[in-house]
């Protein structure tokens, strides 16, 4: 049960609207790991800050690829940041409650 949980995890995203940042806490995810140089400090929804060491890139496909995510193995799912996908990627991204599409 535990492998499954934890490759549930490895594909499971959540869009989020107010994120600054993609986050991960599957290191085997990302590509090109990096140290952070300057400390970087992500500040979680109950209002604890905590510190990222490293960042990469993920391919979601062969059309998506994520700069800049951080890793931090304190969280508990996969967080696409909406607005700096919608930046880097240059396309607009449109959503309801129920579906998020990706325009070019």
């Amino acid at each position: 049960m535990a492998g499954n949980n934890k490759k549930l995890r490895e594909i499971e995203w959540v869009l989020d609207s107010g994120a600054s940042h993609h986050m991960t806490p599957c290191l085997s995810l990302l590509k090109a790991v990096q140290k952070i140089d300057k400390p970087l400090y992500v500040t979680v929804p109950i209002g604890s800050a905590i510190l990222v060491e490293s960042m990469g890139y993920i391919d979601l496909n062969k059309n998506i690829k994520l700069e800049n995510v951080l890793f931090v193995p304190q969280f508990s799912r996969n967080l696409i940041s909406m607005h700096k996908l919608a930046r880097d990627s240059n396309c607009i991204l449109t959503h309801d409650e129920n579906h998020c599409v990706l325009q070019d």
